[in-house]
C-alpha cells in the first residue's frame, strides 16, 4: 500500500464474516516481497480456520500487559512520540501512583485506589493545568 503520507506497507486484505478487513503486514522497507507473501499465506490460513488475525493481534498485545507499571509503559511508548513534554506524566506517574498501585495486576485495582490517588494530588497542593495555565497566562478582564 502506498499511502500519500508516511511510509509504504505491506497489507492483505480479506473479507471475514460478510467483513471486509486490512491487516498490515509491516513496513515496505523492513520486509522483503518474499517474506511477505510467507505472512500473508500464514494470516490466510487462519482466517480460513474462522479467525480474525487483527482480534489475535489484539489480544496477543494484551497479553503482555499485567500490571499497572505495564500500562503505563505500553500507553507511555506512544505519548512519546505525540507530547511536547513527555518526561511530564511519567514525572506524574512514577512519584503518585507507582508507589501505589504501580505492581499490583490490573484486575486487583479498584476504584477506590484510583480515587485514593486522585485525592491525594488534588490536596496536594500543586497547581493542576487549569490553574497554572491561568496564572501564568491570565486572561484580560471582561469590561
Amino acid at each position: 500500500m502506498l499511502p500519500r503520507k508516511g511510509a509504504p506497507y505491506w497489507m492483505l486484505r480479506y473479507t471475514l464474516a460478510g467483513k471486509r478487513r486490512e491487516l498490515t503486514l509491516d513496513k515496505y522497507a523492513d520486509l522483503s516481497l518474499a517474506k511477505a507473501r510467507e505472512r500473508a499465506v500464514e494470516a490466510q490460513r487462519i482466517i480460513r480456520n474462522g479467525v480474525d488475525p487483527i482480534e489475535e493481534r489484539k489480544r496477543e498485545e494484551k497479553a503482555t500487559i499485567h500490571t499497572v507499571q505495564d500500562l503505563f509503559s505500553d500507553w507511555h511508548q506512544d505519548l512519546e512520540k505525540r507530547l511536547k513534554h513527555p518526561h511530564i506524566p511519567k514525572r506524574i506517574f512514577e512519584k503518585d501512583i507507582a508507589p501505589s498501585i504501580g505492581n499490583l495486576t490490573l484486575e486487583s485495582v479498584t476504584p477506590m485506589d484510583v480515587r485514593a490517588i486522585v485525592r491525594r494530588i488534588a490536596d496536594s497542593g500543586r497547581p493542576t493545568g487549569r490553574r497554572s495555565r491561568r496564572r501564568d497566562n491570565p486572561a484580560p478582564p471582561l469590561v
